[in-house]
């Protein structure tokens, strides 16, 4: 009785994992509608790019738990990120730091690689002038790079968010 309860069990483990595979097809059919996706959101300004890890200029990389991340609606920029390293001129206690929304004084595009796209955007608030570089690759990774007049440079990687077929 038990080696039938294994066989079973082994035969509807096997038939899961088997269903679970994607054909070549399938996965160019993906990659094609991630792509898309992703030049979409260039085209309309509008993408998130969440982060999980962090190199500040000074120390070594952190991976970051929580929900971080960037966010670009029309011709405004949402930051909400982790800063770690050293500040120059900041409002006592330390100001904003990265966590702020500003309007986009500046947004250019690139395309230097077939599947990368470079995006730079200028933006400025009532502490500092930013220019962040993001590195936007086909397959929806993401490398942002912060500058800022009054404080050392900082990079970050993640993920831009996609959205799926079935969320509209």
């Amino acid at each position: 009785m038990k080696k039938l309860v294994f066989l079973c069990s082994a035969c509807l483990l096997m038939a899961a994992c088997s269903s679970q595979r994607l054909t070549p097809e399938q996965k160019l059919a993906n990659e094609a509608r991630v792509t898309r996706q992703v030049r979409d959101a260039i085209d309309n300004r509008t993408m998130t790019i969440e982060v999980n890890n962090m190199m500040p200029i000074r120390g070594g990389m952190k991976h970051l738990n929580d929900s971080y991340n960037i966010r670009l609606s029309g011709d405004t920029l949402y930051s909400y990120l982790p800063y770690f390293g050293r500040a120059y001129t900041v409002p006592y206690g330390g100001g904003k730091g990265l966590h702020f929304q500003a309007p986009l004084q500046d947004y250019v595009v690139s395309h230097p690689k077939r599947d990368l796209t470079v995006i730079q955007l200028l933006v400025t608030n009532d502490e500092d002038q930013y220019h962040y570089m993001i590195e936007l690759y086909d397959n929806g990774r993401a490398n942002l790079t912060v500058r800022a007049t009054e404080r050392d440079q900082i990079s970050f990687s993640g993920e831009m968010k996609l959205k799926y077929q079935d969320e509209k």
